[in-house]
C-alpha cells in the first residue's frame, strides 16, 4: 500500500478529522436543559371553611395577596373588594357561618366580610391601635373576637367588630389567642415572654396562669377538644418545643421526644372521632408533625418536604399554619402554609404536595402597538411563564419559543435554582410598524431584543448587575435608535444601537421598598428631551439623555412615599402636568414638577393607595385619568382630576400583584383611543387581560390559553450548542488546529527518510500526542 497516494493521504486525514469531532462530542456532552424551579410563595396564612367537607373552600394570604379556592386549593380568586389595606397579619373564620370572615392587619384596623370574602368593610370603632397582628373568633359565638395589637394590648369585641373595647392594658406583645373549643367563657393568650394569660369571662378580665422560661415567645396554644373535662393544654414556643398542662394552664411539662426542632409555628389539637385529641403541628425548618398520644411520641410526614433556600438567607420561617377540622381531619384533609409554597396532605400529614397560589401564568406586564389601530397587537409578559403575543386584540395568541429557552439565559444545561426568565416590563418601538422591534426585561439584569415582531429574540446583558429592569424606548427611536433602562437600584443604562449594547450613564441612589422604577419621557422628547423617574425622595428629571438628574420633589413626605407611578399629560409642552400615583394618595403638578399638590378631586379616597393609574392619549380635549384604588375598584375623571366618578367592577382589581415587583403598567389606554374608546388592564391571579370597548364602564376578561414552550428547532438546537459550549469548542478547535499542523509537519519530515517503522506512524502518533497534550493544557 502507498501511504503517499493522495487517495490514502485524504482517508486518513478524514478519519483523523472525524476521530476528533468524535472527540469533541465526549467533551461537549449531550445534556439538555433542565426545567427550572419557579421563585418561592411565602403563605403566611391559610384558614378553611367550617363546611370544607362539602364546599371545599379555603382561603390564604400568599405575599399580601388574599386568594380564595373552592376547590380544595387546586385554582384561585383574588379578593379585593373592600380591602384598601396594605399589610394582611391575620385571618379568622367563623365556625357557625361559612361566610363571615375578619382579617387582621398592620395599619389600618380589621375587616369583616360577611359573603364569603367577596366584600370586606373596615371595622375599627373604639380600636386603640389599628396596628394588629393575630386575631380568632369564638367556635361558639362569632360575634366574640379578639384581637392583638403589634406593640401590645388586646382589643374585645362582642357584636362582630361593629365596637372594640381594650381589655389588656400592659404593653406585653400578644403572640397567640385560642379559644376552648367546649366553654365559650374561657380564653388563653400566649406572649411574647413566655407567659400564658387566661380569662374565665370571655376575655373581659385576665390573669396570669403560668411563666414559661427560656422559651421565647408563646407561638401556639391548643386546648384540649374536652377542656371542661380534662383541663389539657398545648403549647408551641418559639425556641423550647411543646408543653402540655393537665390542671388548665397552670403547670407545663415539656413533651419533646422525638422532636428535632423546637422553633414551633403552629400547633392544633382535634378529635376528629371524638377521642383522644390528635396534635398536629408545625415546625420552623422541619415541616409536619402529628402525635396520637397527646405528645408523648411524635410522628414526622413521610418523605422530605421541599425548602426554598431563600428562607434561611432571609431568616423566615420553611412552614407556617395549619389548617384542618375535625371533619376535614376525618376525610385526610391538612393544609400546611410554607416559604415556598402551600402544602396539602389528604392522608392527615403522611403525605404533602405543593400547591400551585400565584401562577407562573400570572402576567406581570404588557404593552400596547403604538400602531394598533391597524395591527391591533398587544404583547405581555408572564411571572415565570413565558411571553404572549396577539394580533386582533387579544382574541387569540401565540407564545414565542425562538430565543427564549433556559440555556440562552444561563449558558448552561444546568439545573437552575430558580428560573431566570422572570418577566418585568415590555415596551414596544415608537416606530414598530416599519421596524417590528420590541423589547421585554426580566428581572435580574437582561433583557430581551426582537427585530421580527416577537418571533425570534436575542438576549442582551447589562453592563452591570441591577435589579428591577424597567424599559423605556425613545420616542426618536427611529432616528436615534436609544434605549433606557432603569434599574430598582437607582442605576441607569442606555443604548445607542438599538439595543444591542449598554453603557451605564447613572446612579442616583437605591428608593426604599422593593417597587419598580416608574420611567416615563416628555411627550415632546424631540424637542425638550426630559426624562422623568421615580427615585430616593420621589420624582426626578434628566434633560441630557440620562447623564444627570435632579429631584423635583423637596418635601420629606415623599422619602416614605411608595408604589409611585408616573402618568404624563400628552400636552405636557404646554400645560406641565405630572401625575403620580403613590400609596397615599394622587398627586399632581401643572409647572414640570416645580411644585405638588395633592389630587383634591379624589375626595375621601384623597389618601388612599393607588394601584394604578392611566392619562387619556387625547387628554387635550378629553381631560379624561383613570385610577385603580386598592379595595375601591376603578375611578375616571373627565374633567382633568377635579373630580372622579367610580366605573367597571369593583370586584376586579388592576394591579400588579402585591409585593411581586414588575414594571408593568396595570392600566392602558389604547393609542387610538378617541376613536376605538378601548382600554385593556391587568390583575386577575391568572394568565388574561381585562378589555374595556366603552370608555371603562364595562369590562370583559380575555383568556390568554396556555401553550408550551415550544421544542427547538435543530437549527436553534446547534446554536444553543454553540453558545453554551463555545469556550470548548475553541479550545477543541484549538487543540485540533495543533494536531494537524503536526501531522503536515511530520509527514513532510518523514517522507524522504528510511525508518525501522512504517512512516504513516509517526505523524498519526505524532498527532494524537500533540492533540491530548494541547487539551490538556487547554482545558486545565
Amino acid at each position: 500500500m502507498n501511504w503517499f497516494n493522495p487517495y490514502y493521504r485524504c482517508t486518513r486525514l478524514v478519519t483523523l478529522t472525524l476521530s476528533l469531532i468524535v472527540l469533541l462530542a465526549v467533551l461537549i456532552g449531550g445534556g439538555q436543559p433542565a426545567l427550572a424551579h419557579r421563585p418561592h410563595h411565602v403563605v403566611t396564612e391559610v384558614q378553611i371553611s367550617p363546611r370544607f367537607s362539602e364546599d371545599e373552600t379555603l382561603f390564604i394570604v400568599v405575599r399580601n395577596n388574599l386568594y380564595k379556592s373552592i376547590d380544595a386549593g387546586n385554582s384561585w380568586q383574588r379578593l379585593v373588594d373592600g380591602l384598601d389595606s396594605q399589610n394582611l397579619s391575620g385571618l379568622a373564620l367563623s365556625q357557625q357561618n361559612r361566610e363571615r370572615l375578619y382579617l387582621s392587619t398592620r395599619g389600618d384596623g380589621v375587616y369583616r366580610s360577611t359573603d364569603g370574602g367577596l366584600s370586606w368593610t373596615q371595622q375599627v370603632n373604639g380600636l386603640g391601635s389599628r396596628d394588629l397582628e393575630a386575631i380568632a373568633v369564638s367556635p361558639n359565638n362569632d360575634n366574640l373576637i379578639l384581637v392583638a395589637g403589634h406593640d401590645g394590648g388586646l382589643y374585645r369585641s362582642d357584636n362582630g367588630g361593629d365596637q372594640w373595647q381594650s381589655v389588656w392594658m400592659e404593653n406585653q406583645r400578644i403572640t397567640s389567642l385560642s379559644f376552648t373549643p367546649d366553654n365559650p367563657q374561657v380564653i388563653f393568650v400566649g406572649t411574647a415572654e413566655g407567659e400564658v394569660h387566661r380569662s374565665d369571662d370571655a376575655g373581659t378580665t385576665w390573669v396570669r396562669s403560668s411563666q414559661l422560661d427560656e422559651t421565647g415567645a408563646i407561638t401556639a396554644i391548643a386546648p384540649s377538644t374536652n377542656f371542661s373535662q380534662d383541663n389539657q393544654l398545648w403549647l408551641g414556643t418559639e425556641t423550647a418545643g411543646v408543653f402540655s398542662s393537665s390542671d388548665g394552664g397552670n403547670q407545663f411539662t415539656a413533651i419533646n421526644s422525638d422532636l428535632p426542632d423546637l422553633q414551633i409555628t403552629d400547633l392544633l389539637a382535634l378529635a376528629p372521632d371524638g377521642g383522644q385529641p390528635q396534635l398536629l403541628l408545625s415546625t420552623w425548618d422541619a415541616g409536619f408533625f402529628r402525635s396520637d398520644d397527646g405528645g408523648q411520641t411524635w410522628n414526622p410526614a413521610q418523605g422530605e418536604l421541599a425548602k426554598d433556600v431563600q428562607a434561611d438567607e432571609l431568616e423566615e420561617p420553611h412552614f407556617y399554619g395549619l389548617a384542618t377540622s375535625p371533619a376535614a381531619l376525618a376525610e385526610g384533609y391538612v393544609f400546611m402554609g410554607g416559604f415556598d409554597s402551600l402544602y396539602r396532605s389528604e392522608d392527615g400529614g403522611q403525605q404533602w404536595q405543593q400547591l400551585e397560589t400565584l401562577s407562573p401564568d400570572v402576567v406581570m406586564a404588557f404593552d400596547i402597538s403604538p400602531n394598533y389601530a391597524q395591527d391591533q397587537t398587544l404583547a405581555l409578559g408572564t411571572y415565570v411563564n413565558g411571553i404572549y403575543l396577539t394580533k386582533d386584540g387579544g382574541q387569540s395568541w401565540q407564545r414565542p419559543s425562538r430565543g427564549l429557552h433556559l440555556p440562552w439565559f444561563t449558558n448552561n444545561f444546568e439545573q437552575q435554582y430558580q428560573d431566570p426568565r422572570r418577566y418585568f416590563h415590555v415596551a414596544f418601538s415608537p416606530n414598530y410598524g416599519n421596524d417590528q422591534t420590541l423589547f421585554v426585561s426580566i428581572l435580574w439584569t437582561k433583557l430581551l431584543r426582537s427585530t421580527d415582531g416577537g418571533v425570534s429574540w436575542q438576549v442582551v446583558d447589562l453592563p452591570s448587575e441591577t435589579r428591577g429592569v424597567t424599559l423605556l424606548v425613545s420616542p426618536n427611536f427611529a432616528e436615534d435608535e436609544t434605549v433606557y433602562v432603569a434599574g430598582q437600584y437607582g442605576t441607569f443604562f442606555r443604548s445607542t444601537d438599538g439595543g444591542r449594547n449598554f453603557q451605564t450613564v447613572a446612579d442616583i441612589g437605591a428608593p426604599g421598598g422593593n417597587d419598580a422604577p416608574s420611567f416615563v419621557a416628555s411627550p415632546n422628547f424631540i424637542e425638550d428631551g426630559i426624562l422623568l423617574a421615580t427615585g430616593p425622595g420621589g420624582i426626578f428629571q434628566s434633560s441630557d439623555r440620562a447623564e444627570t438628574w435632579t429631584r423635583l420633589t423637596s418635601d420629606p413626605a415623599w422619602e416614605t412615599r411608595r408604589n409611585l407611578q408616573i402618568a404624563i399629560s400628552p400636552n405636557y409642552a404646554a400645560d406641565g402636568t405630572i401625575f403620580v400615583g403613590t400609596d397615599a394618595g394622587v398627586f399632581w403638578s401643572t409647572d414640570a414638577g416645580a411644585s405638588w399638590q395633592p389630587l383634591a378631586g379624589l375626595g375621601d379616597f384623597a389618601d388612599d393607595y393607588i394601584e394604578a393609574i392611566a392619562v387619556s392619549p387625547e387628554f387635550e380635549g378629553d381631560r379624561t385619568l383613570v385610577v385603580s384604588i386598592r379595595g375601591q375598584g376603578l375611578w375616571r375623571s373627565v374633567d382633568g382630576g377635579q373630580s372622579f366618578d367610580q366605573i367597571g367592577d369593583s370586584k376586579l382589581l388592576f394591579s400588579k400583584l402585591d409585593r411581586i415587583p414588575s414594571a408593568g403598567m396595570a392600566i392602558q389606554f389604547s393609542p387610538n383611543y378617541g376613536e376605538d374608546n378601548t382600554l385593556y388592564a391587568m390583575g386577575d391571579p391568572n394568565t388574561a387581560l381585562y378589555r374595556s370597548r366603552d370608555q371603562g364602564l364595562t369590562w370583559e376578561t380575555l383568556r390568554v390559553r396556555d401553550l408550551e414552550l415550544a421544542d427547538p428547532s435543530l437549527v436553534e438546537q446547534g446554536q444553543i450548542y454553540l453558545k453554551v459550549y463555545r469556550g470548548r469548542i475553541l479550545r477543541v478547535g484549538l487543540a485540533a488546529v495543533l494536531g494537524l499542523v503536526s501531522y503536515g509537519v511530520l509527514s513532510w519530515f518523514t517522507r524522504r527518510r528510511t525508518l525501522p517503522i512504517p512512516r504513516a506512524v509517526i505523524p498519526v502518533v505524532g498527532t494524537v500526542v500533540i492533540f491530548s497534550s494541547s487539551l490538556v493544557i487547554l482545558f486545565k
